[in-house]
């Protein structure tokens, strides 16, 4: 049988669980062991194909708030919405593919 996958993409917080055995939800915890992943996302100063997601981009936000994303779902539905990196503007539906 197919695992099922549930996804939350929050404002401020991710989340993604799957079924058990016996048919109940559990969340599965991130790289970090973590049960959320903070929405955010930072492009590297150096290399912008280097993206970093969840804790590490908010801490990595100190360095250079303008390669930073957050509360991107605030904007999904704005069609003008972009965040430009390096030359490529990015939507809030291409930002938050990032996070998952």
């Amino acid at each position: 049988m197919a695992n099922i996958v549930g996804i939350d993409l929050g404002t401020t917080f991710s989340a993604l669980a799957t079924l058990n055995a016996i048919g109940k939800p559990e969340i599965v915890p991130n790289a970090d062991g973590e049960r959320l992943t903070p929405s955010a996302i930072f492009f590297d100063e150096e290399n912008s194909d280097i993206i970093r997601v969840g804790i590490e981009a908010i801490n990595s936000r100190r360095l250079n708030a303008q390669r930073s994303a957050r509360w991107i779902k605030r904007n999904m539905g704005d069609p003008n919405y972009r965040k430009r990196i390096d030359n490529k503007d990015w939507t809030p539906v291409e930002l938050s593919s990032l996070i998952l």
